[in-house]
C-alpha cells in the first residue's frame, strides 16, 4: 500500500458549515470533486519545485502542504484509552486551501506544462535523492507505476481540480496518509 494524498474541492457552503459545527467532522461525499494521487504526490511537488525560486517553491510545497486549518486539536486528558485512539483515527484538523490560496496555486500552475514535467523528470535523480516511493521507473511501460506518464496525467488532474475550485471560488481540503 503505497502513501497517498487527495484533494478534496469543497463548496463555500460546506466549508462555512464545517466551521460552525461544533463537532467539525468532514464528509467526503459533501465534497464537490476530489483527486487521489496514489504514491507520487512526493515526486509532483519535487519536478514542480525543480529549477524554482525561493517564493515558488514555497508555494508548490504548500500544494499539498496547506497551513491553514479547520478544526481543533484538543484532546482532553481524562479522555479514555479507546477514546484517545479514536481522536487520532479520526482527525479533527482539516488542512484547506481558502479560495485566495487556491487562486495563487492556479495562477502558478497555468504556466507549468505537461512538457515542463517531462522534461524534468529523471527516474535516477528521483530514486537518489529519496523521493517516495523510491521505485521510479525510466520505462513507459503501460500498467507500470510510478513513471512518466503517470506524473504527466497527476499534473493534468492537479490543475483540473485547483482550475474548478479556483472558477467557483470553492476551497480545498488535502489530506495524506
Amino acid at each position: 500500500m503505497s502513501q497517498s494524498a487527495t484533494i478534496y474541492r469543497v463548496s463555500e457552503q460546506v466549508f462555512t458549515q464545517l466551521e460552525q459545527s461544533e463537532e467539525s467532522h468532514f464528509d467526503q461525499a459533501a465534497a464537490t470533486d476530489h483527486v487521489l494521487f496514489h504514491g507520487t504526490f512526493a515526486a509532483l511537488e519535487y519536478l514542480l519545485a525543480k529549477h524554482q525560486d525561493a517564493p515558488a517553491t514555497r508555494l508548490v510545497h504548500a500544494i499539498f502542504n496547506p497551513q491553514t486549518m479547520l478544526g481543533s486539536e484538543v484532546m482532553e486528558s481524562n479522555v479514555s484509552y479507546d477514546g484517545q485512539i479514536e481522536f487520532f483515527e479520526v482527525p479533527l484538523l482539516y488542512p484547506y486551501h481558502a479560495p485566495a490560496a487556491v487562486a495563487l496555486l492556479h495562477a502558478f500552475l497555468e504556466n507549468v506544462s505537461a512538457a515542463d514535467i517531462e522534461a524534468r523528470y529523471d527516474a535516477d535523480e528521483l530514486n537518489r535523492n529519496k523521493v517516495y516511493p523510491e521505485m521510479w521507473q525510466k520505462e513507459m511501460v503501460p500498467g507500470k507505476a510510478y513513471n512518466k506518464v503517470q506524473l504527466v496525467h497527476d499534473l493534468a488532474q492537479l490543475k483540473k481540480i485547483i482550475r474548478e475550485a479556483n472558477e467557483a471560488k470553492d476551497y480545498l481540503f488535502v489530506f495524506i496518509g
